[in-house]
């Protein structure tokens, strides 16, 4: 059985999000597990039996209760569960004990408010996760995205890849747009970018697709400026997943479009390449 993982924490963002996995869930036939993390830095928890956590725990499944009465849930499979004093990092390794197929999470952005605990963490999220991961920034109550951008290099990293975003552009019979930005500091000749886009289409078989080369100053404003110029519906990619000194020195676009598009970020992490010819937006001479 597949399962849609849908972290809550009762703000509109998440509410999105789970509107979102539950209309997948109905289309894929998969259990929606819906996570909540209490999360209560200021307070002393300690083993639980705290009168303060008591009753925080209670009236956070008074919530949770009244979540799963929502009308797009009705006739579902859903499954739930609460749980507190856990980092973020929880919600990554839950999808991996449940066998999680997709996770689904909101994010109000850049600019939104920082209240929420899911929106505010959604980015670590898609750094740590090892199955895709889908970012609602905007209520969708009937997510069907006709059109969505695949935003590579296209120099084979994201082939391992590939085929999980394939899948999921086939569910709604999706166009795919491939997209391959190009930069002054990540130039390339037209004939050879063309070549990567018409060779990596080829390779996987691509019928419902077109190639895009886009030029911008930079990979993530340009990613953001053709989806909106060309009213997509999704935006997809592959993510390092980097985490230390490595995210600080090379940053994760993934993480800047999931922060500041309006749309749909769909994203999946990638395994780290030795060789510097393969990496996802390399230095190109």
């Amino acid at each position: 059985m597949k399962k849609i993982i849908v972290p809550v924490d009762f703000s509109k963002h998440s509410y999105y999000a789970l509107e979102v996995g539950a209309t997948l869930a109905r289309r894929i036939d998969a259990t929606l597990f819906v996570l909540h993390i209490l999360d209560l830095p200021h307070m002393a928890l300690d083993d639980g039996d705290t009168p303060a956590s008591i009753f925080m725990l209670k009236q956070v499944k008074k919530r949770m209760a009244e979540t799963l009465k929502k009308p797009y849930l009705e006739g579902l499979n859903v499954e739930d569960e609460v749980v507190y004093d856990q980092p973020i990092d929880y919600i990554s390794e839950k999808a991996n004990d449940i066998n999680a197929d997709l996770i689904v999470m909101g994010t109000h952005g850049a600019s939104g408010s920082k209240e929420a605990f899911i929106g505010s963490n959604t980015e670590k999220v898609v750094r740590t996760a090892d199955i895709p991961v889908l970012a609602i920034k905007n209520r969708n109550p009937e997510f069907e995205p006709k059109n969505i951008v695949f935003a590579s290099n296209f120099y084979g990293e994201v082939d391992s890849i590939f085929e999980k975003f394939k899948a999921f552009a086939n569910l709604f019979n999706a166009k795919i747009h491939l997209l391959k930005v190009v930069t002054p500091n990540l130039f390339e000749r037209t004939p050879y970018s063309q070549k990567l886009l018409h060779d990596f289409a080829k390779r996987f078989e691509l019928e419902n697709y077109e190639t895009n080369i886009f030029n911008d100053k930079h990979v993530e404003d340009g990613i953001i400026e053709f989806s909106r110029l060309n009213k997509m519906d999704l935006v997809s990619m592959g993510t390092h997943g980097r985490t230390g000194l490595a995210r600080i020195l090379n940053g994760s676009i993934a993480e800047e479009i999931t922060n500041h598009a309006p749309l749909p970020v769909m994203s999946i992490k990638v395994k780290e390449q030795k060789s510097s010819e393969a990496v996802l937006f390399p230095d190109v001479r």
